[in-house]
Formats: C-alpha cells, structure tokens, sequence
C-alpha cells in the first residue's frame, strides 16, 4: 500500500526547505509501492533491502543540494524510482508553478522571487509534473501507480506541489548516486545558469 505523506500521521516524514522557500520531500517507489524518506542521513528500509545515504553539502547561499546514494542489498537487478516534491511553505493565489519546456526544468514563482527545481544521476529525470496540492493529499497524483506513471500537468497557479521522478536501474549489490538541487533568485538568467553549472560538474563530484 502507497503510504500518504500528508496524512499518515504514525508515519514521520522530514521535509526540508531553502530560506524558507520551497519545501522538498523525497520518495523511493519500485513496483508500485512508495516509501517516504527522511530529510538526510543513513536510512535502511530493510524489507526493501535498500541503504540510502541522504546528505546536504553547502556550495552556494541559493543553492540547496541534495545527494543522494542508493545501494541494492540484494542480488539482483532492480528498477527503483526516486520522486522529489516540492511545494510553498506558504500558498499565494499569485503563485504559478509551471513546466519550462525550452530548460527543461520545473520554475515555481513567489512574488519577486523565482526557484528552479531539478537533478541529475542514474537514467535522468524521466517524469515531470505539477499537481494542486489537494490531489497530492489525496494520492491522486498517478496515471498509474502500479507502473509508476505520474500524472502529467504542465502548469498551476496557487497551491501547487511540483514532482519529478529520476529513474534508477540498480545490479546487485551495488550504489546509483543522485544530486538534485534547488536555486533561488529573481533574475531568471542566474537561475539558468546555476542549473547549467551544476548539469556540467555533476559527473566530477563525489557523493
């Protein structure tokens, strides 16, 4: 059974957040069952046999970065999904979460402030979306859950929760790393270009 984030309350799920900016909160599906994660740190999910190593390395004051290490315990081939939410603190009418399809990246605006939410690692995002909050609360955020197929919707205004899904083929006994990362600022070509630095140094830094 798909555990709800927003309303099980004997299930504690962290979430985290960029000056008090966007809140993330960071999921793991495999065959259409979704475990919420804590916000950093080891986390073992043993009936899953996965080890997950979450941490948060300072690089730059608009930049939140968040890595993150995936390890098969087991001996054989796995096909495993992360799914990165995020969503306002605080709802404005005014807000407007929203697609960009010539970056390739999810914006969310606030006022005079703008965030852009992506990652890099594994097999890539393969999956974007934006769904009004209230249809995250109620699960009703896939096209199919059994299959791990969000439910596509470029553009919301208001109360918006944005997902992603970086996609992850795992051997045995082995660890996929991922970074994915949230930048602030109100000039839209500093948030294009901090994306673009990041995409570029991805593969030089360690998790």
């Amino acid at each position: 059974m798909m555990i709800n984030a927003f309303r099980e309350e004997n299930n504690i799920i962290d979430t985290f957040r960029v000056r008090a900016s966007l809140i993330k909160t960071i999921g793991i599906w495999e065959n259409g069952r979704l475990n919420w994660l804590r916000e950093s740190g080891e986390q073992l999910l043993t009936e899953q046999g996965l080890f997950i190593k979450i941490s948060q390395p300072f690089i730059h004051s608009k930049l939140l970065l968040t890595k993150i290490a995936i390890s098969n315990h087991l001996s054989y081939t796995r096909k495993i999904k992360l799914i990165i939410m995020h969503q306002h603190p605080k709802v404005r009418k005014e807000h407007l979460s929203f697609i960009s399809p010539a970056e390739d990246v999810i914006l969310h605006l606030a006022s005079d402030r703008a965030y852009l939410v992506n990652g890099y690692g594994g097999e890539g995002i393969q999956q974007r979306t934006i769904q009004p909050n209230w249809k995250v609360r109620s699960e009703q955020i896939w096209s199919s859950a059994e299959k791990g197929i969000l439910l596509y919707q470029p553009m919301v205004k208001g109360a918006a929760t944005s997902i992603y899904t970086a996609d992850h083929t795992l051997a045995g006994r082995t660890t996929s790393h991922s970074s994915h990362w949230i930048i602030e600022s109100s000039k839209e070509e500093e948030l294009i270009h901090l994306n673009q630095v990041l995409l570029e140094k991805q593969t030089s830094i360690s998790i």
